[in-house]
């Protein structure tokens, strides 16, 4: 488990990530889009109500994986 900071929000599709997120250490996490974790077999960690309810400063704890070199959100505790 680790504490995370939101400090980006994406709703473009520019991006596959809906947001950046940072540790004490500012090492980055990302909470990434539902086709991410579609594609990885994973159920997404975000629903549609945190979804709503998370902005820029948002404090969470999550578990965290490594996807290509990317710390990815894969729960929310």
């Amino acid at each position: 488990m680790i504490r995370l900071r939101i400090t980006e929000v994406n709703f473009t599709t520019k991006e596959n990530w809906l947001f950046r997120l940072v540790d004490d250490e500012k090492n980055e996490y990302y909470i990434m889009n539902q086709l991410f974790y579609e594609a990885q077999n994973l159920k997404s960690p975000i629903t549609k109500r945190e979804l709503d309810q998370y902005d820029k400063g948002y404090i969470i704890k999550a578990l965290i994986k490594q996807f290509d070199n990317k710390n990815v959100v894969i729960e929310i505790l």
